[in-house]
């Protein structure tokens, strides 16, 4: 009976001693491309911006991600840029700029589907904060873990009205797209 006891105790901190090294470690963003896509009644558009700052903390073992604990993006608005001035100021008014400076997620959960994960949280754009799940792939290569995705939503569920230009003649669609590639280390 003794053995057993001892044997169990061995077992318990061997456990304890192994699980010790999954611990959870902070990532910031060290790269990211993040484009936001539309339609008009003139011609498809993009903004594209390569900055964002943020982090992600999880657990990575043997370069797989095991969980993503915690996570926050942040990217300043002014950081999207189409390549043409006037389009950059109407999607900047567009997106109410002069009262909501950033885009933002922040993480509730996530969940691990077969090589992908589901990251349920909040998104916030022009000031709206809605519930989202995004759909991802992850890779871990080296100490960098990578995140790309894309998110469709309408223009109008975060209360922006799709700008137009010359007197109302060109119309930007409701539907947009923000596709993301995201590195962290």
């Amino acid at each position: 009976m003794r053995n057993l006891s001892y044997k169990g105790i061995l077992l318990v901190a061997g456990l304890f001693f192994a699980f010790g090294f999954m611990k959870a470690q902070i990532y910031n963003v060290v790269d990211s491309d993040l484009e936001i896509t539309g339609t008009s009644t003139l011609h498809d558009w993009e903004m594209n911006s390569d900055y964002s700052e943020g982090y992600l903390k999880g657990v990575v073992q043997n370069s797989n991600l095991k969980s993503i604990q915690e996570m926050r993006v942040q990217m300043k608005v002014t950081n999207l840029k189409s390549g043409k001035d006037a389009m950059d100021k109407v999607a900047y008014d567009a997106m109410k700029n002069d009262r909501f400076k950033n885009v933002d997620f922040e993480l509730i959960s996530a969940t691990k589907k077969n090589e992908n994960w589901v990251l349920h949280g909040y998104f916030t754009f022009a000031g709206a904060r809605k519930e989202v799940k995004l759909n991802v792939a992850g890779n871990v290569i080296g100490k960098t873990i990578t995140l790309i995705g894309s998110y469709t939503f309408k223009l109008t569920d975060f209360g922006i009205e799709p700008p137009t230009a010359m007197f109302g003649t060109i119309k930007t669609g409701d539907d947009v797209s923000l596709n993301f590639n995201i590195k962290f280390k």
